[in-house]
């Protein structure tokens, strides 16, 4: 387990990460796909076999509010494109409360 995360973290410092960051960054607009706030970071929806193998389209922009919220409200490996519309709505609303 150890062994993943170390390659993840290191990969998340690779120039092939940053590239593909950025394209997703400014595909969205710099804007969070939640709640339409500056993002500032870069979530997985699902997570590769191999690291460096993901598609553009299986990123998303979110603010750092948001993808934190994301990641206490789903267990470790749910995604957020099986995130279900009610589980989206209840993070939204507490973003406007």
């Amino acid at each position: 387990m150890l062994d993943r995360k170390k390659k993840y973290y290191t990969y998340l410092k690779s120039k092939t990460w940053g590239i593909l960051r950025e394209q997703r960054l400014a595909l969205d607009h710099y804007r969070c796909v939640m709640c339409n706030a500056d993002a500032t970071q870069v979530h997985h929806r699902k997570y590769p076999i191999k690291l460096g193998t993901e598609s553009i389209f299986d990123l998303a922009s979110m603010c750092s509010l948001c993808h934190k919220r994301h990641h206490e409200t789903y267990p470790k490996y749910y995604t957020l494109s099986e995130a279900p519309e009610l589980h989206i709505r209840r993070i939204r609303a507490k973003l406007n409360e």
